[in-house]
């Protein structure tokens, strides 16, 4: 999971977001759940210099014998690094958890979505 969180002892305060990788198999909401106990939230991606960012961090954090570790009961099987996006409230409608924000609009999965 990515969270952008405050500083803390390990990410001083500087400009723009700071980035924790946990390596906790969590589903989504449990994810959620915990950035939020820590003041933050999943990851919102604004931009494609953001989402080039988080793809290294997570790179360059999470090696290959982990993903394993990352595998969710919630995820397919599969390993998952958690976003904050999610269509929950209507099923191929994609939006922020942290703004509010529609992104994409895909329909239902049985509709290609």
């Amino acid at each position: 999971m990515l969270l952008p969180v405050g500083c803390s002892a390990q990410t001083p305060p500087t400009s723009g977001p700071h980035y924790e990788v946990v390596k906790t198999a969590l589903t989504w909401m449990e994810a959620r759940d915990y950035a939020a106990k820590k003041g933050g939230h999943l990851v919102e991606i604004n931009s494609a210099a953001e989402n080039d960012a988080v793809f290294a961090l997570v790179r360059r954090e999470i090696t290959a014998a982990e993903y394993a570790a990352t595998r969710a009961s919630d995820g397919g099987g599969a390993a998952y690094v958690w976003i904050g996006a999610s269509d929950l409230q209507e099923e191929g409608v994609w939006v922020w958890e942290h703004s509010g924000q529609v992104f994409w609009r895909g329909g239902p999965a049985e509709n290609g979505g």
